[in-house]
C-alpha cells in the first residue's frame, strides 16, 4: 500500500526536462517528456503509477480516497462503520436499463458498480493562491464542495481498462472488485522511435495489459486481507498473434497463479456470459469460491455457442463419415441444429445451478443485498494463513 500511494505522489510530478532530451540524443528517437517519464507514460504505457485521474495532465489534483483504500477493516472484521443508512450512488433499479447481454450492444460495468456500491462525499476544492493583497488573498482562498459518487477507488484506470479493478465499500463493508469492461476501451502500446500508440480493445475480452493489472490488484488485496468480488462478464482471453507476442499467455498464467493462491474470501457475481479461460482466470468453480451468484440471463460454458456448435458438428460429422453415412446439406443443418439446441441448454445458468455449480440465482436488483450477506458471512475467516504464489512469470 506504501508502495501504492508512492507512485501515485510520483507521477503528479513532471519528469526532468532532461529526460526527452537525454533519450532522443541516444537513440534519435522521438520522445517527449510526459512519454519518458511522467505520469502520463507511467499510468498509460507502463503502468507502474495509479491512477491518473481526469485532468491530472494538466494539474496534480485528486480527490480523497475512498474509505475501502484508506482505511479498512481489520481482517476478520466487519467495518466498524454503521450501515444503516448506507446507500449505493445510483438505484439498483437502474441496473436493467444499464445493463445489455446482446451482442454488439456496450455498457460501462463502472455504472453497474455505482448501482451495487456505497456512494461516498468527495470533497473538491481549487487550489487557491497567495496575494499581496488581503482582498484578494481572501477571494483566493480555495473553495472545498461536497459532492456524491460511488465509493469506487479504481486501481490503475488508465492501463488494462479492459477489467476494472477498484477499491470499494458495500454496506460499509471494504472489498476489492474486478470486473470484466463491457464497452470499447483504449490501450497504450509501445512505439519505439516512432513513440506510442494505442489500439481498441473489445468489450468483454481480457487483455494481457489487462491480466497484468488484475494479477497485482488481486496480490494487493491478499496482502491486505480485503475479500474479492468478481464480476463476470467475459468471452476469455484475447487471442492472435499480436496478442501472443504481447505476453498474453505470461499475463494469464499470473492471474490465474494470483486468484488459486488467494487466502481471502471469493465471492462470485457472474452477470452475463462466463466463457472458457475467462471463467477460469475470473475465479471459476475450481479455484475455491467461498460463494458464486449469477444473474437470471447468465451463462457459462467452455466457449460461445456459434464457436461450439461448429467443433461439436464437425465432430459429429467425421463420425459419421467414418461409419459410411453420406453426410448431405439436409442432414449437415441437421446436425448443426440438434447441436445448437443441446448447447444452449447447458450453457444455460439453469443448467449450472442445477448441478450445484452455482449456489444461488439472483435479481440483479438485489445483488448489493445478496453481496452484503455474503460479506457477512466471511465473519470469523482465517486471515492468518500465508499469501503464497511461488515463482510469477515475468
Amino acid at each position: 500500500a506504501a508502495i501504492h500511494r508512492l507512485r501515485n505522489l510520483v507521477s503528479k510530478y513532471p519528469p526532468s526536462p532532461a529526460c526527452g532530451g537525454g533519450v532522443r540524443a541516444a537513440d534519435g528517437g522521438g520522445i517527449n517528456n510526459p512519454a519518458c517519464g511522467g505520469g502520463v507514460g507511467a499510468a498509460d504505457g507502463g503502468g507502474p503509477s495509479s491512477p491518473l485521474p481526469p485532468g491530472e495532465r494538466v494539474v496534480a489534483q485528486r480527490p480523497g480516497e475512498g474509505p475501502a483504500q484508506s482505511s479498512p477493516a481489520p481482517p476478520g472484521e466487519v467495518s466498524a462503520q454503521p450501515t444503516e443508512g448506507v446507500r449505493p450512488f445510483r438505484d439498483p433499479q437502474d441496473i436493467y436499463t444499464l445493463f445489455t447481454d446482446k451482442p454488439g450492444q456496450q455498457y460501462d460495468v463502472k455504472d453497474i458498480l455505482a448501482c451495487i456500491v456505497d456512494a461516498r462525499a468527495d470533497r473538491l476544492g481549487g487550489a487557491g493562491f497567495q496575494s499581496a493583497n488581503d482582498a484578494e488573498a481572501e477571494s483566493a482562498k480555495p473553495r472545498i464542495t461536497e459532492t456524491l459518487a460511488p465509493d469506487l477507488d479504481e486501481y490503475k484506470p488508465d492501463y488494462g481498462a479492459s477489467i476494472v479493478c477498484a477499491y470499494a465499500s458495500i454496506a460499509a463493508r471494504p472489498v476489492g472488485i474486478l470486473a470484466n469492461q463491457g464497452k470499447l476501451t483504449q490501450q497504450a502500446t509501445p512505439g519505439g522511435k516512432a513513440g506510442p500508440s494505442t489500439s481498441t480493445n473489445m468489450p468483454r475480452v481480457i487483455y494481457e495489459q489487462a491480466a497484468d493489472k488484475a494479477a497485482r490488484f488481486i496480490m494487493d488485496c491478499n496482502q491486505r486481507k480485503i475479500p474479492l468480488v468478481f464480476f463476470h462478464d467475459t468471452t476469455g482471453f484475447m487471442v492472435g498473434r499480436d496478442s501472443e507476442q504481447a505476453g498474453i499467455i505470461r499475463s494469464g498464467a499470473k492471474m490465474v497463479n494470483a486468484v488459486s493462491n488467494s487466502v481471502v474470501p471469493k465471492i462470485v457475481v457472474i452477470m452475463g456470459g462466463s466463457y472458457g479461460a475467462g471463467n477460469y482466470a475470473m475465479c471459476g468453480r475450481a479455484f475455491d469460491q467461498f460463494l458464486s451468484f449469477a444473474w437470471p440471463g447468465a451463462k457459462c460454458s467452455v466457449m460461445g455457442a456459434s464457436q461450439a456448435t461448429g467443433v461439436l458438428a464437425m465432430i459429429e460429422e467425421r463420425s459419421r463419415q467414418r461409419k459410411g453415412e453420406e453426410i448431405d446439406a439436409a442432414t449437415r443443418d441437421q446436425i448443426l441444429g440438434a447441436v445448437r439446441a443441446s448447447y444452449n441448454e447447458q450453457q444455460d445458468i439453469r443448467h449450472a445451478a442445477s448441478r450445484g455449480w452455482i449456489d444461488r440465482i439472483i435479481e440483479p436488483h438485489n445483488t448489493r443485498e445478496e453481496l452484503a450477506a455474503a460479506l457477512d458471512a466471511t465473519r470469523g475467516w482465517d486471515y492468518s494463513r500465508e499469501f503464497r504464489t511461488g515463482v510469477l512469470q515475468t
